[in-house]
């Protein structure tokens, strides 16, 4: 405390004065997971837009389809995530229009890194997952953070159940309480109840999650998608309303 007269500066708080601070993004919460196995790849998303306080929509797909043979998700700031999106669509017209074949998983990935990563002074606050078929149709799972560069994974999650989910991957698809020396393969069904057991284990807990699930397979064949419902509501019946009778005294 600064004495009278003093030129010492007075260090304590000023009553009535308060200090507001801009958030230039704002979390929509959710969840997306992929993996990569050798002849296919998954990726799943929930279709639900909240906040903490706020529910935008609960049928918001966040699975974008690139090309034949990659898909796209994409949580974070919804509105980033429409801007990047709207962006790539762009750059992919260009491409289809200067070249006559269609775009491989290599050329999107490069895409996806320039647009990405080139925002540098204020990037896109979100997280997207890549999963596709490489040349050789193999499945491959590309991670594109905010502030990590591209990574190529065998599975990865992200959003707001990440720290949930990645433990169940990291244990029944990493392994990482077992010591193998040969690597171990999953079928496609396998991945599916995987992703699936996932997305339930964290529906009563994470509220940011949602009650529908979109999960795609993208095989040599083409993609094939399915929905799963994690909690499904059944509207009561109402009853009808009888008065007691009165008894008598």
């Amino acid at each position: 405390m600064a004495f009278w007269g003093s030129s010492e500066i007075v260090d304590e708080p000023l009553y009535g004065i308060k200090q507001t601070e801009f958030q230039s993004y704002e979390y929509d919460g959710g969840a997306i997971v992929a993996i990569a196995c050798n002849e296919f790849a998954i990726i799943a998303g929930d279709a639900y837009l909240s906040t903490i306080s706020t529910i935008r929509t609960n049928n918001q797909n966040k699975l974008f389809q690139l090309s034949d043979n990659c898909i796209l998700a994409s949580t974070g700031c919804w509105s980033d995530v429409l801007a990047f999106t709207s962006l790539v669509e762009k750059q992919k017209a260009i491409y289809n229009q200067d070249r006559s074949n269609t775009l491989s998983i290599k050329d999107v990935t490069k895409m996806l890194s320039t647009l990405m990563y080139s925002k540098r002074s204020i990037p896109y606050y979100i997280t997207s997952i890549l999963a596709g078929l490489d040349d050789e149709g193999n499945g491959v799972v590309y991670s594109y953070e905010h502030k990590i560069c591209c990574r190529k994974l065998i599975y990865k999650v992200a959003g707001s159940a990440c720290d949930t989910i990645q433990p169940m991957l990291d244990n029944r698809i990493g392994l990482t309480s077992l010591q193998l020396e040969t690597p171990w393969e999953i079928s496609e069904d396998r991945a599916i109840e995987i992703i699936s057991d996932a997305f339930m284990s964290v529906a009563e807990q994470d509220t940011l999650v949602g009650d529908t699930v979109l999960i795609n397979t993208i095989t040599i064949d083409g993609f094939a998608t399915s929905i799963l419902k994690l909690r499904e509501f059944e509207p009561k019946e109402e009853e009808e309303f009888k008065p007691k009778e009165l008894e008598e005294i």
